[in-house]
C-alpha cells in the first residue's frame, strides 16, 4: 500500500477506531491495514530478527506476526527452523495462513490464536521469542514478561522491538490504549524473572505512519538472555 492509498484508508476511521484496529485488526480496513502494517514495521521486525540470532534447529515463537510476509526472510536465517506465530486478531491469524500456505510444504510453520496473557507452550520450549510493536498493547505486562521467560529455553533469547516513549507521543492516538516504555521502565518488567537484558539498541528509520504521513520514526530493539 502506497502513501496516497494508506493516508486515504487511515481518514475512513475515527483516531479512536485506528487505535482500536491496531490492537486487533479485524474487517474490510484490517484487512488493508495488514498489508500496511507489514510495510511499515518491516524495518523494525528485520532489526528483530538480525538481533535473534537465530541458529540451525531453532525453535522460533512470534507474538502478534499480522500477516507474517516477512516469514520467508526469517526461514532463511538458518536450516531446520522451527516456527510459531500467536496472534489475537482471528483475520491476522487467517491472513498469515493464506499468505504462507506456499511454504508449509518445506517448513515446519504453525499459527494460532492467543488470548495475550497466556502462551499454550510449554516450559523452555523455544529458543527464540520474538515480538514487534505489541509491548503497548498487554494487558499484565509484568506477569506475561514471566510467561515469556516460562516458554523460553534456558540461554534462550527474547527480542522485543517498539517505538521510543518520546516519539510515540507525538502521533495523534497514542493516548487512547497505548502504553508507551522508556528503557529503564522495560528493565523493571524483567524483575523477578530469569531475563537478563543484554543490549538496547536505539534505531532510527523513515516510515509512513498509520495515519498516512511520512515521519522520522525512533525506536528501540532490546534483546533479553534467559539465565540458569
Amino acid at each position: 500500500m502506497d502513501k496516497k492509498n494508506t493516508k486515504q484508508v487511515a481518514e475512513q476511521v475515527t483516531l479512536n477506531e485506528l487505535a482500536q484496529q491496531l490492537r486487533c485488526p479485524s474487517g474490510e480496513f484490517g484487512q488493508q491495514l495488514g498489508s500496511s502494517m507489514h510495510q511499515s514495521n518491516l524495518t523494525m521486525t528485520q532489526s528483530a530478527i538480525a538481533l535473534l540470532d537465530i541458529s540451525d534447529g531453532d525453535s522460533v515463537l512470534e507474538l502478534g506476526h499480522g500477516n507474517a510476509g516477512h516469514l520467508k526472510e526469517l526461514l532463511q536465517q538458518a536450516d531446520n527452523i522451527r516456527y510459531r506465530g500467536l496472534e489475537i486478531s482471528p483475520l491476522m491469524y487467517e491472513q498469515a495462513s493464506l499468505l504462507n500456505q506456499p511454504l508449509t510444504d518445506d517448513y515446519d510453520i504453525e499459527f494460532g490464536l492467543y488470548d495475550g496473557l497466556t502462551l499454550p507452550f510449554a516450559d523452555n520450549e523455544f529458543d527464540k521469542i520474538f515480538s514487534v510493536n505489541t509491548l503497548y498493547f498487554w494487558q499484565n505486562p509484568k506477569q506475561f514478561m514471566g510467561e515469556l521467560a516460562r516458554c523460553l529455553k534456558v540461554s534462550g533469547v527474547l527480542v522485543l522491538a517498539y517505538g521510543q516513549k518520546e516519539f510515540m507521543q507525538t502521533l495523534p492516538f497514542i493516548d487512547m490504549g497505548f502504553t508507551l516504555y522508556e528503557d529503564n521502565e522495560v528493565s523493571e518488567l524483567t524483575e523477578n524473572t530469569l531475563l537478563k537484558i543484554s543490549e538496547f539498541s536505539h534505531q532510527q528509520d523513515k516510515a509512513i505512519s498509520k495515519t498516512g504521513d511520512m515521519v522520522d520514526r525512533y525506536f528501540t530493539v532490546v534483546k533479553m538472555v534467559k539465565s540458569a
